[in-house]
């Protein structure tokens, strides 16, 4: 009943949180009430973002930086725990910017723009997420930078994989080779058959697929 009745009585955040540097950009837009504190959001920013809440974060608005229980608060100037600091505390009006910052090593920072700022509607449950796009990247992956290198990496293994120019495909010949040494064309090609490649639908070729099951889905 608590709950509900602070929600009646607050006003609504609608945020748009896009992940800092990624292209196209990773993002989800969320409601929240005022009374949201930064620790609650936190906990929902991990989840629409899809993060394992394993490193600490911060929020910083303006020039003061806030942080979890476990922050060092007051290791710096105007740096200090959440605690039960509320949203409608700090950030007062539309068109506010702040920064999450979830890892200090890969350094996740998320943009928070408050889009608007609502009544709540009649029967709605807050939190909630409106909509959003594209994939978190892994923990731990070295940040953007780190991301996108392996997925640099990953395309080219697919490109390699598809010509038939990396070590597996050529093994994969030289095992045909032998089958038709010893079996004749007809047996090999049975069993280990060659695929061509269809521009229009290069997901259909087995290697295509390769990448992800060898060195992990990093997508």
């Amino acid at each position: 009943m608590a709950f509900e009745k602070k929600q009646k009585e607050s006003k609504i955040y609608q945020i748009k949180v896009t992940l800092k540097y990624s292209r196209p950009p990773i993002w989800r837009r969320i409601q929240v009430a005022g009374e949201t504190t930064f620790h609650e959001l936190h906990d929902i920013l991990q989840r629409v973002m899809g993060w394992d809440d394993s490193h600490l974060h911060e929020f910083i608005i303006g020039d003061r930086t806030y942080g979890g229980s476990d922050y060092e608060a007051g290791s710096a100037p105007k740096r200090r725990a959440s605690g039960n600091l509320a949203l409608v505390e700090v950030v007062h009006r539309e068109k506010s910017k702040f920064i999450y910052e979830y890892d200090f090593g890969d350094s996740w920072q998320h943009v928070l723009l408050v889009e608007k700022i609502l009544p709540p509607e009649e029967g709605v449950r807050y939190p909630r997420c409106l909509a959003g796009r594209g994939a978190c990247p892994p923990e731990d992956c070295g940040g953007m930078y780190g991301y996108y290198t392996k997925l640099e990496a990953l395309r080219e293994a697919q490109l390699e994989l598809l010509r038939g120019t990396t070590k597996l495909a050529q093994s994969a010949e030289k095992v045909r080779g032998v089958m038709i040494q010893e079996h004749g064309e007809g047996k090999a090609s049975v069993e280990a058959p060659r695929f061509a490649l269809d521009p229009q639908a290069p997901y259909a070729h087995p290697y295509y697929w390769a990448p992800f099951f060898l060195m992990g889905n990093w997508l």
